[in-house]
């Protein structure tokens, strides 16, 4: 995403049924900053960050 419309994105990817949540990167220091989960769909199982890469 280059064009600073972040909720566009967002809206984009919790419109597809198979996604439940976005971990979200920051992509100069190269880090996990946070994770953005549906409201209407509880995550169930793990919630670990594994194998999880920027």
């Amino acid at each position: 995403m280059t064009d600073g419309k972040v909720e566009r994105i967002i809206e984009q990817l919790f419109a597809r049924p198979d996604v439940d949540y976005i971990h979200v990167c920051d992509t100069e220091a190269g880090c996990y900053d946070f994770r953005m989960e549906r409201q209407d769909r509880p995550i169930t199982g793990s919630t670990e960050m594994q194998d999880f890469k920027c």
